[in-house]
């Protein structure tokens, strides 16, 4: 219509919650915060169905009310799918965020999404930008999601930090990993001690406290 601006519907979906509120107040729009820890337990296929949610809360530790309740904006944006022209996905390079990006780009895989997908990679300490705005053809993310995620097989893709991501992940699992020597190797350290060099030392794999803890007792208890 004459005299009527066309504006482009475009879905920005951050890393979390403490990102989004950095993203909307830098750049003045509106974030969809994608609040979950894939990197955490197991997943189901059907990503984001019912089952995979109650499996996942389970696997969190939380109802299924507080799964749903704590990303009702990202569950709100997959139901309106289809509005959006382009969406463009926010998330750090560590273990812990690539694996929430692959979820979500098999995602839209599997619903045939037909619009633009972007990425914009960022430092998650710092929020600085690592790559800019990087196109993404979908095709190959919910072959790689079950390899990794379901299967626990390791390949790799065609994206270097998300390869880096995976490799770290299957270290992460590994009791000959990383983290795992670092906690076996430094078992005279009280808890918070441990905890503190595993966050600091395996910033890489964006690892929470609750996550270190977690490890710890693993180890700890063999």
């Amino acid at each position: 219509m004459e005299g009527k601006i066309y504006t482009m519907k475009i879905a920005n979906i951050t890393n979390g919650e403490v990102f989004n509120k950095y993203f909307e107040r830098t750049f003045c729009t509106k974030g969809i915060p994608f609040n979950e820890a894939i990197m955490v337990g197991n997943s189901t296929s059907n990503v984001f169905s019912n089952e995979f949610c109650i499996n996942r809360a389970s696997q969190l530790n939380v109802s299924i009310e507080e799964y749903y309740k704590k990303s009702h904006a990202f569950f709100k944006f997959t139901k309106e799918l289809e509005q959006y022209e382009e969406i463009i996905l926010w998330f750090g390079s560590d273990t812990f965020c690539q694996l929430n990006l692959l979820t979500i780009l098999c995602f839209l895989e599997t619903q045939n999404y037909k619009g633009n997908v972007f990425t914009v990679i960022i430092d998650d300490e710092s929020f600085n930008i690592v790559r800019e705005k990087t196109y993404i053809a979908l095709g190959s993310y919910q072959a790689l999601y079950e390899k990794i995620l379901l299967h626990k097989e390791y390949v790799q893709g065609n994206d270097s930090i998300m390869d880096k991501a995976i490799s770290l992940y299957f270290d992460y699992l590994s009791d000959k990993g990383k983290l795992a020597m670092i906690i076996k190797n430094n078992n005279t350290l009280s808890e918070n001690q441990l905890i503190e060099k595993l966050l600091l030392e395996g910033t890489d794999y964006g690892i929470s406290d609750l996550q270190a803890y977690h490890l710890i007792k693993k180890y700890l208890l063999k």
